[in-house]
């Protein structure tokens, strides 16, 4: 039998990681563009994406995007990919299997960047930057 207590406090425990793991990628983006005037991060709007404990570099500037515009971040289609190739439809024994699971879908992703390409891309983003192109004068 499952024991609610315990499945609270790991998912509350997997949200505090997920917090802690936001400042980590803005501290190495940081200080591998130490040369840098400054670095814009586009991020949406969730809730640890945004927190006030946040420590942001001064060369880091975050924008974030506007509420409910999945259109605009292509890591959501991402995830949908992951979740209905890999983590979906699936009974996990522990937030630490959840993890190790999410690790290997990251990993399968990560070797097909062919894959991650049709994914991000976006159909209006195609259009408009082939439409320039036809219109430059170079």
């Amino acid at each position: 039998m499952l024991d609610s207590s315990k499945h609270v406090l790991s998912c509350q425990r997997l949200k505090t990681l997920a917090g802690v793991t936001v400042a980590e990628p803005i501290q190495k983006v940081a200080a591998a563009q130490k040369n840098a005037f400054a670095v814009i991060l586009i991020m949406d709007q969730a809730g640890w994406h945004m927190s006030n404990n946040l420590i942001v570099p001064a060369i880091i500037i975050i924008l974030p995007l506007p509420p409910k515009s999945p259109e605009l971040n292509p890591f959501k289609n991402l995830w949908r990919f992951m979740r209905e190739n890999w983590l979906s439809n699936r009974v996990y024994k522990s937030c630490d299997d959840i993890v190790d699971r999410c690790r290997d879908a990251r990993q399968n992703l990560e070797s097909q960047p062919w894959c991650i390409m049709s994914i991000g891309r976006r159909e209006w983003a195609n259009f408009l930057s082939s439409a320039r192109r036809r219109t430059s004068p170079i």
